[in-house]
């Protein structure tokens, strides 16, 4: 029959900012118990001069690093172990890395500590089905494409034609000398038969662009006027975390250009410190809206299919092969349910 354990006596403390302090102790008993383990530890890795490694006499080791010193290293393997109790038992849904201070220790006597953790923010939802239906109520252009749009990007076609820069203007008798664009031409081009047919695919893939457009701005509308009625006290840790994958997106893309952050920041004039702070505003609204995502599919019990998740999964995988595969599995489940919030939320009447 297993052992029941005892509950730890502890305080739990809700501080500003999504953060809270826990307050426990370690018996005398269970630090005693570690404390063996560390100095058997300590005498099997420590080499002494004049011993063979492993046979240094117990006596030695404790001069050398103090009964304080190896307390210590039995609070720090302790709490390996007692911290994600506590968070199990007073069910705190903890992010990031604590911050943990011994507040008293003593050979012979309990341990005392405080453990001050980032949490996940604590926040009501708005009613986000009715910010969305009345978003979706809202009139907008009908997306179509115009016999001038065709006609500039033959033009804009003509110039790339003749290896020049459609921003740089030339003149009419000059414009009139550029590449003419033939059957011959579109068929290099693509599946086109002819000049005509060019014309009407191109005209069908605009509009569609435009209708993707048109969807995606709704959908950042419908998001935008969740957000705007969302008030969310984020952790500093939360827009940390969101500033460091920005700014990693960002020297990948300076990267993929042929340039770096250094040689940016050089050219800007800016320190990386300003950097951070200028990304710190996207990373807040990232870290918002991937909270109010994540609460809106808890709230609707939307979940992402398994077979979904590993379809995906194997299509990132495989462009990056060296990618972790349980991240990359946490990430496309992630991609899948955001996905079908934003559905979920423009299907609102």
């Amino acid at each position: 029959m297993d052992e029941i354990k005892p509950k730890r006596p502890a305080s739990v403390k809700e501080l500003a900012d999504s953060t809270v302090e826990i307050e426990s102790e370690l018996a005398a008993e269970e630090l005693a118990h570690h404390r063996i383990h560390i100095l058997k530890h300590l005498c099997e890795e420590t080499e002494i001069a004049g011993f063979r490694k492993g046979f240094a006499p117990e006596k030695i080791i404790l001069e050398k690093f103090g009964e304080m010193g190896i307390l210590e290293r039995a609070v720090g393997v302790a709490l390996n172990e007692v911290y994600p109790e506590l968070l199990l038992e007073h069910k705190i849904d903890a992010i990031g890395r604590p911050e943990i201070n011994i507040t008293k220790l003593s050979p012979g006597q309990p341990a005392s500590f405080k453990i001050k953790t980032a949490v996940v923010p604590k926040f009501t939802l708005p009613d986000y089905k009715k910010i969305a239906a009345k978003i979706k109520e809202q009139k907008e252009l009908p997306a179509e494409v115009s016999d001038k749009e065709i006609e500039e990007l033959l033009i804009r076609l003509r110039y790339q034609l003749a290896g020049k820069n459609p921003a740089e203007k030339l003149a009419a008798e000059e414009e009139n000398k550029l590449p003419a664009i033939t059957d011959e031409v579109v068929k290099k081009l693509g599946d086109y038969t002819n000049v005509a047919d060019f014309q009407t695919k191109v005209k069908v893939a605009i509009l569609e662009d435009k209708k993707r457009q048109n969807r995606e701005r709704k959908r950042l509308a419908i998001f935008d006027g969740i957000l705007e009625k969302t008030v969310i006290p984020l952790p500093s840790v939360l827009i940390e975390n969101e500033t460091d994958y920005l700014e990693a997106r960002f020297a990948d893309d300076l990267k993929m250009m042929g340039s770096n952050v250094e040689d940016y920041l050089k050219k800007i004039k800016k320190t990386k410190e300003e950097l951070r702070r200028d990304l710190r505003p996207g990373a807040e609204k990232k870290a918002r809206t991937r909270l109010i995502f994540e609460a809106i599919a808890a709230t609707e019990k939307i979940v992402a299919a398994p077979e979904e998740i590993k379809k995906e999964t194997e299509h990132i995988l495989s462009h990056h092969k060296d990618a972790d595969q349980k991240k990359v599995e946490v990430f496309a489940e992630s991609i899948i349910k955001n996905e079908l919030v934003i559905q979920f939320l423009e299907n609102q009447k």
